[in-house]
């Protein structure tokens, strides 16, 4: 199970509890990523992609 607690930064200070990412999260920050890019492009590989990648593992390990 991916958490996204293993990323440096603020955010395990803000976050109370592990939770799984879900499509409706990994969404979410493609759509943040998009909003802060001028030329509204995710690239490979950046924190859209792999916050998908683990929400698409996270729903196979549940099925």
């Amino acid at each position: 199970m991916w958490t996204g607690s293993h990323e440096d930064g603020d955010a395990t200070t803000k976050l109370l509890v592990d939770k799984e990412v879900t499509r409706e999260d990994a969404e979410r920050v493609t759509g943040v990523e998009l909003w802060n890019k001028p030329e509204m492009l995710t690239y490979r590989g950046g924190v859209a992609t792999s916050v998908m990648a683990a929400a698409r593992l996270n729903r196979s390990n549940q099925l």
